[in-house]
């Protein structure tokens, strides 16, 4: 009978210990799991906004289990005004496709709030003020990035939808595409209430498509801007610029490609102060450390020719970009040379060198698993070829007209790892190994 007590007296000692719940009320507080997050996520929306508390991710997480719902409904009156604290983490598989205002991974950054050393990783689709790591920043941005798909009707960015606060030393990389004000980082750059919106070492490397003011970084400002680039190509009707669609605020030693649009316009209409060092450049001059006038190259930036396509980096994310590291655009069918972490479109041929492993669901509400109702359709990827085009895009079309959108995740000497969205399927993981 001891014994038996004994075991009894373990056995809930070890229970207690893995049931342990995290205390909210804490200054600090650390997360580790999805559970955790979304349980973050649902005290901000029920209007705890986290003042004075510190909030620390201490591990990169997957989000398996369906839509995301952002930190902070704009609806809701709900704003996070704590410090998160990314601890140089990932959150992946943030999908959103209602057709709402304020989406992002956060909806609303209060003028308070603090998001730091985090990457995101995202497909989205929402309605106005739409961003990969929030839909309005009040507050501070700092040493993040995004990755990712966004799509909107106005205010959309590829970091935030709309920033009246502050962001620095951070970046995204993705396809941005909406109709007004819509920008590789920041929809529109502005502020409210005596706030100016401020954008400062950082920069865009996605495609960016719009109707009126769009730009490479911005679709349109009021703020200031320094010390930062965009390399995508801009498209749409009105206000159209490489760097700015329209800017009545002030940019000072800020870059775009000369080629970014038709017009090789830095910024369509400008009612503000753009400084006479800032403006477009050609391709090679953009890839010189002295075409660079007054910025960090010692503390924050710098050039690497095989990292970040030989563009200048933020050094704090010197680790993630070497992930990115191609060598070039690399010659046909060879998808070894492809950029890990950017967002490619696909279209058909016949590759030989990879062999399908698997395709998984990772938003059918049961976490990562295999389906094997959609095996036979993966297996025709062992017909695929993976080809490089001339922006350096992976592109694909499946053999039965599957149109599909893929996220470079992992690239080694033996794996090739995807995620994306097949059309009519919904979002999928796919491995691939080396023949």
């Amino acid at each position: 009978m001891k014994i038996f007590k004994n075991v009894l007296i373990a056995v809930f000692c070890f229970t207690t210990i893995v049931v342990a719940q995290i205390n909210w009320n804490a200054k600090s507080i650390t997360i580790t799991t999805e559970a955790q997050l979304k349980e973050f996520e649902g005290l901000v929306n029920g209007r705890k906004d986290f003042s004075g508390q510190v909030i620390t991710l201490a591990k990169d997480i997957d989000i398996k289990s369906g839509e995301w719902i952002p930190i902070g409904v704009a609806k809701n009156n709900a704003e996070f005004n704590g410090i998160f604290n990314g601890n140089g983490k990932v959150v992946r598989g943030i999908k959103i496709y209602g057709y709402d205002d304020g989406q992002g991974l956060f909806g609303f950054i209060g003028k308070n709030g603090v998001i730091k050393n985090l990457g995101v990783i995202v497909d989205i689709k929402g309605k106005n003020i739409v961003g990969g790591l929030t839909g309005v920043n009040v507050g501070t941005i700092e040493n993040s990035y995004v990755w990712g798909n966004i799509e909107g009707d106005g205010l959309v960015g590829g970091l935030a939808g709309t920033n009246m606060g502050i962001i620095e030393n951070s970046y995204a990389s993705g396809m941005v595409t909406g109709n007004n004000a819509i920008g590789g980082l920041v929809g529109i750059n502005s502020g409210m209430k005596g706030s100016i919106g401020s954008i400062k070492n950082s920069y865009a490397s996605g495609n960016v498509t719009g109707i009126e003011n769009t730009g490479g970084l911005v679709g349109a400002s009021g703020g200031i801007i320094e010390n930062s680039y965009a390399l995508g190509k801009v498209t749409g009707r009105k206000n159209v610029g490489g760097f700015v669609g329209e800017n009545i605020g002030t940019i000072i030693n800020s870059y775009a490609l000369i080629n970014a649009t038709s017009s090789g316009k830095f910024a369509d209409i400008n009612t503000g102060k753009i400084c006479s060092n800032s403006g477009t450049k050609m391709e090679t001059q953009m890839k010189q450390q002295s075409a660079y006038r007054d910025w960090n190259f010692a503390n924050i930036w710098k050039i690497d020719f095989d990292i970040n396509n030989g563009f200048p980096y933020l050094k704090s994310f010197a680790e993630v970009l070497k992930k990115q590291k191609s060598g070039g655009k690399g010659k046909s069918e060879d998808p070894k040379k492809a950029l890990v972490g950017q967002w490619y479109t696909m279209e058909s041929n016949v590759a030989k060198d990879l062999l399908f492993e698997k395709m998984e669901f990772l938003n059918d509400g049961s976490g990562l698993a295999e389906s094997s109702n959609i095996r036979g359709i993966g297996h025709y990827a062992e017909s695929f070829t993976w080809r490089i085009d001339s922006d350096g895009r992976l592109i694909h079309m499946t053999p039965i007209g599957i149109a599909q959108i893929y996220y470079i995740i992992e690239i080694s000497n033996s794996t090739l790892i995807l995620e994306g969205n097949v059309t009519g399927i919904g979002y999928m993981r796919t491995t691939y190994s080396k023949r």
